[in-house]
């Protein structure tokens, strides 16, 4: 494994090159930076998913959406499998940002609820059937899915970043011993298409557990911050960390991470002050998971739908600092629950400074959502 000093190179330009203090890197990272935010009465609060209805490939839950990132204003969504419809029809998918702005104009950003209509036919999560309300996604080409597939176990695009059309995509593999990795791709955005250009660094699993990889990707001022699916001190019986590297074919280098319950799916982008927000998703098949305190979920307690469910959906707000990933003082945005089922919220984008999209992949269906910011909760 590369650099086992776990050197914190220059991230951003407020970081300074050091090593880590001795006590973030040994025990259950016990530090305060690390340690779980006091919490307050006012978090129990829960958001509702505005849903934003699809037509299209994308509407079908075998196209299982992982990923999604801005290129510009445009957004950029990815199935799993670009060629879930045929080696030949290969593709992601755009929708551009004024069109999803005016749709939650239109709809006042609060009629499309969990809560079906009872003057439109709609289907069980109160997504209106009716095309016209609909949003089409555009089917941008992918060039090169066949480097794609020849990485070694590849199992799909998990997540993507983007900065002046350059990408760099982090797809699953299905190896070292049944374990996941993940390795890095470069591709980039050119006449319509999306080119892949080479395949980077192969990143291990941390906790080494089946089916779990490293399905978020964050863009740093000068690199990239990969992040693991589990991050539970109980579970993985050793310190979370996170991998930095300055390029996607880069050596890495382990910083710590924070100790969090449940699987992380997807982050946004960083701020000005360099915190992000991840999703925090508990589905409530998975039993490896669910054996465990839920530390941070206890300090801020639960909503009344997720008292009722023995799934968990929030998002949770981290920072990158010179000393790894920590909590900051926001308390978690808590989705309210419908349904029996959980959904599997797979990616997640800021949406300017109103809130975020969502998308799970097929379960329960394929879905696109909106959640505002909550106001009540100090965002």
């Amino acid at each position: 494994m590369v650099n086992k000093k776990r050197v914190f190179r220059k991230i951003g330009s407020v970081f300074k090159k050091s090593l880590l203090a001795p006590s973030l890197i040994g025990g259950a990272l016990l530090t305060q930076a690390l340690m779980i935010p006091t919490a307050t009465a006012f978090t129990t609060l829960e958001t509702p998913v505005q849903y934003i209805p699809l037509t299209g490939p994308l509407a079908k839950g075998e196209s299982e959406m992982s990923a999604l990132t801005w290129c510009d204003d445009t957004l950029v969504i990815f199935p799993q499998y670009p060629d879930f419809q045929g080696r030949k029809n290969a593709s992601v998918y755009t929708l551009k940002k004024s069109d999803i702005l005016d749709f939650l104009r239109n709809q006042n950003s609060i009629s499309i609820t969990a809560e079906p209509s009872t003057d439109v036919k709609t289907n069980n999560f109160g997504i209106a059937k009716n095309t016209f309300t609909a949003l089409t996604p555009k089917a941008l080409k992918v060039k090169g899915n066949k480097l794609l597939r020849s990485a070694s176990g590849y199992e799909g695009i998990e997540a993507a970043v983007c900065e002046n059309n350059q990408l760099t995509l982090a797809l699953e593999l299905d190896r070292l011993g049944g374990s996941e990795a993940t390795q890095l791709v470069k591709a980039h955005l050119e006449d319509n298409k999306l080119v892949i250009d080479a395949l980077g660094q192969t990143l291990p699993s941390p906790s080494g557990i089946g089916n779990k990889g490293n399905e978020a990707l964050v863009k740093t001022a000068n690199g990239l911050l990969s992040i693991h699916e589990v991050n539970d001190f109980e579970v993985m019986n050793n310190d979370p960390i996170a991998f930095y590297l300055e390029s996607f074919d880069a050596n890495y280098t382990e910083i710590p991470f924070v100790n969090l319950s449940y699987r992380i799916t997807d982050a946004t982008t960083l701020d000005a002050e360099n915190k992000f927000w991840v999703i925090n998703y508990q589905y409530q098949g998975d039993k490896t998971l669910s054996k465990t305190n839920d530390d941070y979920g206890k300090k801020y307690g639960k909503g009344l739908s997720q008292q009722k469910r023995n799934y968990v959906e929030r998002l949770v707000e981290l920072q990158l600092t010179e000393h790894g990933v920590i909590f900051t003082e926001t308390p978690p945005i808590q989705l309210q629950l419908t349904g029996k089922d959980g959904r599997n919220w797979e990616g997640i984008v800021r949406l300017d400074d109103i809130g975020f999209l969502l998308v799970t992949d097929k379960h329960p269906q394929s879905l696109l959502g909106f959640v505002p910011f909550n106001k009540d909760l100090n965002h």
